[in-house]
């Protein structure tokens, strides 16, 4: 239909199973919003999504210093963090332990 969004139609279509809805709306979000994709990217590194929330602090590194890079991308991911989490991002990685945190803390300012 014209003039709706595919992920939103795929997400209230009730024929599907919750779990396959919800990824399939994830890989369409992120094949079309680099943004999302990003948040994702930070989010699952965080841990804040698994049971447990252990932070991967190689994988965090990885994703900072690659958006640190681009900054109006970097600007977009921290509002859009700050958006879908309800938290900052240098919060939530000040709250980490551990040498890097500094670093990380200091890229998140910028």
């Amino acid at each position: 239909m014209r003039g709706r969004v595919l992920d939103e139609d795929i997400r209230r279509c009730v024929k599907m199973p919750k779990m396959m809805r919800n990824i399939v709306v994830c890989a369409i979000r992120s094949g079309t919003d680099p943004t999302y994709r990003d948040v994702m990217a930070l989010i699952d590194a965080l841990g804040s999504e698994s049971l447990v929330g252990n932070v991967n602090h190689e994988r965090l590194a990885d994703r900072i210093v690659r958006l640190h890079w681009y900054k109006q991308h970097w600007m977009q991911v921290k509002v859009a963090y700050m958006g879908h989490t309800g938290k900052h991002l240098v919060d939530k990685v000040n709250g980490q332990g551990g040498l890097l945190r500094d670093l990380l803390v200091v890229m998140c300012l910028v």
